[in-house]
C-alpha cells in the first residue's frame, strides 16, 4: 500500500490535530509544522504529496511559504485552510498556485481536498515528465486543471 505524505502547517496545534483526525486514513502519513518557516524547511527537506496550511500565521504566512517553496522549485500541491476564507482570498491563493481554499468551518471536507490535491500532484508530475509540458509551469497547469470550492 502506498503511503502519501501530508504536511499539516498551522500555528494552532488543535487545528493540526483536528485535520489529522478528520482526514485520517491508512494511506496517509502526517507530519506537523507549527508555522510557515518550519513548514518551508520541511518542504525543502522532504517530498510531500500534499501540504495543508493555514494562511495567517506569525513569522511566515502560508502564502509566503507557498511562494518561497515555488521559488525554490518545490511544486507540491497545497490546500489552504482559513477562518477568513472568502471569494477574494480564494482568488488570491489560486493565483499563487494553491489547489483549494477551505474554510475552517468546513474542515469535514479536508479528506476530500487532500485526496484531490494528491491526485492533481501525481497528474502534474506525469505532465512534467511528458514532452508536451515542456515550458509550461506549475501554475499554468494548475489553473488549467483545478477548480476552487
Amino acid at each position: 500500500m502506498t503511503k502519501y505524505k501530508i504536511l499539516l502547517v498551522d500555528d494552532e496545534a488543535e487545528i493540526r490535530e483536528c485535520l489529522q483526525t478528520i482526514a485520517q486514513h491508512s494511506d496517509l502519513e502526517f507530519t506537523h509544522a507549527p508555522n510557515g518557516e518550519e513548514g518551508l524547511k520541511l518542504i525543502l527537506e522532504q517530498d510531500f504529496d500534499c501540504v495543508v496550511s493555514d494562511i495567517k500565521m506569525p513569522r511566515m504566512t502560508g502564502l509566503e511559504m507557498l511562494m518561497a517553496a515555488r521559488a525554490r522549485g518545490r511544486d507540491v500541491p497545497m490546500v489552504f485552510v482559513s477562518a477568513f476564507a472568502n471569494d477574494d482570498l480564494c482568488h488570491d491563493v489560486t493565483n499563487y498556485g494553491a489547489v483549494k481554499l477551505l474554510h475552517k468551518l468546513d474542515l469535514m471536507k479536508a479528506r476530500e481536498c487532500i485526496q484531490e490535491a494528491i491526485e492533481l500532484g501525481h497528474e502534474l508530475k506525469a505532465i512534467h515528465k511528458s514532452k508536451d509540458a515542456i515550458g509550461e509551469d506549475f501554475i499554468q497547469i494548475l489553473n488549467r486543471t483545478s477548480g476552487v470550492k
